[in-house]
């Protein structure tokens, strides 16, 4: 395994493996920069492997706290409701920013498998579009 071939901002060898058949690895392989440049505008607005930062214990304690108050009737139940559908909209939020970040991914993936299929193609036509195989 060959190690990535790029100088870091520190100015040292990158220490990362890379890819195969490259040079680079994947943080400095120039044909990856777009994939880099759109999952480094999503980084800041979900948290680690995608959630969204919007925390959905938040929902379940105000249900908790709506339920506990409601049975010893210290929250008006016309108050609660209106509590719950603004957690219904804070989870639906939720579900669409999941959403996003699934199709943002499957967009990702889908570029990758056309550049792959083309990249095969190509191998197996030796450059000549006129000739498939055939």
């Amino acid at each position: 395994m060959n190690k990535c071939s790029a100088i870091t901002n520190a100015g040292e060898r990158c220490k990362a493996i890379a890819l195969t058949g490259s040079d680079y690895c994947n943080a400095h392989h120039p044909d990856r920069a777009e994939a880099r440049k759109r999952s480094a505008s999503k980084a800041g607005r979900f948290g680690g492997r995608g959630r969204p930062k919007v925390r959905v214990d938040e929902v379940y304690k105000l249900a908790d706290e709506q339920i506990k108050g409601l049975f010893d009737r210290s929250v008006d139940p016309r108050r609660s409701a209106v509590a719950v559908q603004w957690a219904n909209t804070k989870l639906r939020a939720v579900e669409t920013e999941r959403k996003l970040v699934e199709l943002g991914d499957l967009e990702e993936k889908v570029v990758q498998l056309e550049r792959m299929y083309k990249e095969r193609r190509d191998q197996q036509t030796h450059g000549d579009p006129y000739n498939a195989g055939g």
